[in-house]
């Protein structure tokens, strides 16, 4: 964090990407979908959203198809200035490469990115585009508290197609309020989950005593945000951390894809051909070694990953990429909560023999 606030100083002190137009103000969310290249020569698509001053997304090179993930600490400021850092695992923290930029109009993001290992720069220019394929969407954010010592807060996208949109809407009633087959985003049951939520923390700190004379703050966050969104498939990254006493808080990662054209969740089922299991975590568990830099002739649970104590398993909870689907295993289902929530890539030309030739991936790499 320390870094990025620095890096927001230099571009205001030295005017960095300094523009003769005066960009009107950004809304406080959006979502925005941007293509474009590095260096005038490497496409790349970004989908990225705004909460205040934070940023969150991902972006690829449209050669490979993987997606690479925003940091936490990247931020935006007022007058559209803007730096994200690439997210990192412990096993790569000295590998962030960085953009640096600014929003040139309400449609257009211009700058630098700048690779960790060097000092070499190359200029991005991006433009807000939705091709044949993707959605538009806004963003909506309902936050409450009480005295800085409970917290709750609501994020998700707001769809304007009308084909998707009653499903994607029912999806996320039931992610974020565990409520049944409402097409229609109420926000007042927001407002009344918040509510409940304070008036929990009220009964059970405050009143019931139940850590006695400590009053820990309660902390609670759901989110949906865009994570893939091209092809006739829009991938949803939901991600939910809570504080409510205890060494530390907790967190979770649960991926899910939509088909554009018809609103329909995506399965493996509808990926892969039958018996695919066995390919699937043989090919995953491969990767999975190779990327963590663990013995292959060894179980992985040998080497601490006690999540695999009964062998490796690709689990369900994955995003459709353009080139591949990315894998999370959230805290604990791998290994320990140090190791924080563990990904693994797995491109399509690994595992082309168990994906269906007419389904949804195999006619975008056909």
């Amino acid at each position: 964090m320390k870094r990025l606030t620095l890096a927001l100083f230099l571009l205001y002190s030295y005017g960095f990407l300094m523009c003769d137009n005066v960009v009107k103000p950004l809304p406080e969310n959006f979502y925005k979908r941007f293509e474009g290249s590095l260096d005038g020569k490497y496409k790349i698509v970004m989908n990225m959203t705004r909460r205040a001053s934070q940023l969150t997304g991902s972006y690829f090179y449209v050669k490979f198809g993987q997606p690479i993930s925003f940091s936490w600490g990247s931020q935006i400021n007022n007058e559209g200035y803007f730096v994200i850092e690439e997210e990192s695992s412990a096993y790569e923290e000295n590998s962030r490469n960085i953009f640096k930029g600014r929003f040139v109009n309400e449609n257009r993001i211009e700058g630098y990115w700048k690779k960790s290992s060097s000092n070499d720069s190359l200029k991005f220019e991006l433009e807000e585009k939705y091709t044949s394929g993707s959605v538009k969407a806004g963003m909506k954010y309902l936050h409450k508290e009480m005295d800085s010592l409970v917290t709750i807060s609501f994020e998700f996208p707001d769809f304007k197609t009308a084909i998707i949109k009653d499903s994607l809407n029912k999806f996320i009633n039931k992610f974020l309020l565990g409520k049944e087959n409402q097409p229609s985003i109420n926000t007042a049951a927001f407002g009344e989950a918040m509510q409940d939520y304070i008036e929990r923390y009220t009964q059970e700190v405050l009143i019931d005593t139940i850590f006695g004379d400590y009053q820990p703050p309660y902390f609670s966050e759901s989110s949906l945000r865009i994570f893939f969104n091209s092809d006739n498939i829009i991938s949803l990254e939901g991600f939910g951390y809570a504080f409510e006493g205890g060494a530390h808080g907790n967190y979770y990662y649960d991926y899910n894809n939509f088909d554009i054209r018809t609103g329909k969740r995506i399965t493996y089922k509808d990926i892969f051909v039958d018996n695919y299991i066995d390919e699937l975590n043989k090919t995953g568990e491969k990767i999975f070694k190779e990327f963590f830099k663990e013995d292959p002739d060894q179980s992985l649970a040998k080497q601490g990953w006690f999540g695999f104590d009964d062998g490796f398993f690709v689990n369900d909870n994955f995003v459709i990429c353009e080139g591949g689907l990315l894998i999370r295993y959230n805290p604990y289902e791998a290994g320990a909560y140090a190791l924080g929530a563990p990904s693994i890539f797995i491109p399509y030309k690994e595992i082309k023999n168990i994906i269906k030739a007419d389904g949804l991936i195999g006619r975008l790499i056909n």
